[in-house]
């Protein structure tokens, strides 16, 4: 089901962006892509939504279900007082726009603050909401969490192309990207109480206030760290180059998120069993879902991250245009590191579970400042090919290097094992690639329309990962991908 609304979400995504831009134009919407990364800083979630999560899965894995309604209860008045805290500083950024965005013309500025103001006063009602999603995947209601995320997701798409269709304009764009996760969060609400979920907002405790934010200090470096690697870079552009190559950076990340979507699909979904097998001290179970989870994993997002290194530059061309031709190589070199992270999510989870996660903090703050440092750098002279470089080999040092350390330290993980389990998956890619490119040469540049040539393209590369596919996959994965075409199938049948 993750799976099905993130394509259909690609698919609405990749037919509405180009035509946004056309009604708004690049610069405007380079200005969407600079307010919407800027206000992420203040709306952090500061890790709470995760502690939480990982408070009330021990608890329902111990069967204290009682207890959960006072973590409820604290947690709440936790993000009331986080959400005055976060008013205040947005109020006091507004003041220093014109310094911190010295590289925008006077009329920039001028959208830009308004397209600020808008944006923040939603981020502000819709923060104290940030820890519904814990309370979700604590108590395993997956599928109702997916549902909530596509109807943000799909309304944002709906209403946005309602409203530019009568010509309302750039900021009817920030209008909506606040207002409806807004009504959705109230939604979130609702459910839970319908489900029998509670709170005592009287519950006090310096026990469990100790646990929430003992376990949410460091997930809030981590996420401090994230937020500055994911976003930091539309404002580092803003500051070093112009909002042209913002918009080249954002359609290119906008594609590296679309793989993200797929791997972290399942994160967060992980923690419950993770937080069961560990409770149970079950090693032997916990090994076999490493290696289980990572390979699923580079089955699906490899097709999407070789998919995007092989075809991405044809797609990108056809789907916005030859301007934004280097948005190809911001995209390949954004989602090779992340294919990889995102393949040991059980590991990551079991640092978190085992009250390691301060480790996983101190290399996103290696990533962040890295980030940093090489974006300034490179970005005077290579714009957002430069950002792109420096995020992705800050990645590789420290969340795939120095992480391998740590897993290997704490965990006993054993990376010749694993990487002994994902070598067929590897080198069919790898193979997958070679007779593409083989192709590609001989007969592809005479096709001359972009769309043609793109479908062309895209339809070998299919072809040629499911022969793959049926090669190395092993029984399991076979039966896995059997199972839900099979039920597909019966389902439409039945229609």
């Amino acid at each position: 089901m993750s799976y099905g609304m993130v394509l259909f979400n690609i698919v609405c995504g990749l037919l509405y962006t180009p035509w946004m831009i056309q009604q708004i134009g690049k610069a405007d919407y380079g200005l969407y892509i600079l307010v919407t990364s800027f206000l992420h800083y203040f709306v952090v979630d500061f890790g709470i939504w995760m502690a939480v999560n990982k408070i009330l899965s021990r608890l329902r894995a111990e069967g204290k279900y009682d207890e959960e309604r006072n973590v409820i209860g604290l947690t709440t008045k936790i993000y009331l007082c986080l959400d005055i805290a976060v008013c205040i500083a947005i109020g006091i950024a507004y003041f220093f726009i014109d310094d911190i965005f010295s590289n925008l013309t006077p009329k920039e500025l001028y959208r830009f603050k308004i397209a600020y103001l808008i944006a923040a006063g939603f981020s502000v009602l819709s923060f104290p909401f940030g820890f519904l999603k814990g309370i979700f995947q604590s108590h395993e209601l997956f599928i109702q969490t997916k549902i909530f995320d596509f109807a943000t997701k799909i309304g944002i798409i709906v209403f946005t192309v309602v409203l530019l269709c009568f010509q309302v304009g750039f900021y009817s764009l920030v209008i909506v990207y606040g207002a409806v996760p807004f009504i959705l969060n109230i939604g979130r609400v609702f459910y839970l109480r319908a489900k029998g979920v509670r709170m005592n907002i009287k519950y006090k405790s310096k026990t469990v206030l100790t646990d929430i934010f003992s376990t949410s200090m460091w997930l809030f470096l981590i996420v401090l760290a994230e937020l500055f690697v994911n976003n930091i870079s539309p404002s580092l552009l803003a500051a070093f180059s112009n909002s042209s190559e913002i918009a080249v950076f954002g359609i290119g990340l906008t594609l590296s998120q679309y793989m993200y979507t797929f791997a972290s699909s399942i994160n967060g979904l992980l923690l419950p069993k993770v937080t069961d097998m560990s409770v149970n001290r079950d090693v032997e179970a916990l090994h076999m879902l490493t290696h289980r989870i990572g390979r699923l994993q580079l089955l699906v997002t490899g097709f999407i991250a070789f998919g995007i290194i092989l075809v991405g530059q044809t797609f990108i061309e056809a789907w916005v245009g030859t301007g934004f031709s280097s948005s190809y190589i911001v995209a390949s070199a954004l989602v090779l590191p992340m294919l990889f992270i995102h393949m040991q999510q059980v590991e990551s989870t079991q640092l978190f579970v085992n009250n390691k996660i301060r480790y996983k903090s101190f290399a996103m703050i290696g990533t962040a400042v890295s980030t940093i440092g090489l974006s300034i750098l490179l970005i005077p002279k290579l714009g957002a090919v430069g950002s792109a470089i420096a995020i992705a080999t800050a990645n590789f040092l420290f969340m795939l290097v120095v992480m391998n350390i740590f897993y290997r330290k704490f965990l006993k993980f054993s990376i010749s094992k694993y990487l002994k389990e994902l070598a067929p998956l590897l080198l069919g890619y790898t193979i997958v690639c070679v007779i593409y490119c083989i192709v590609d040469y001989m007969y592809f540049n005479i096709v001359s329309n972009e769309w043609a040539q793109f479908l062309v393209k895209a339809t070998l590369y299919a072809v040629l990962y499911l022969i793959m596919l049926a090669i190395v996959s092993n029984q399991y994965e076979r039966n896995l991908f059997l199972g839900m075409i099979i039920k597909v199938y019966h389902k439409l049948k039945f229609k």
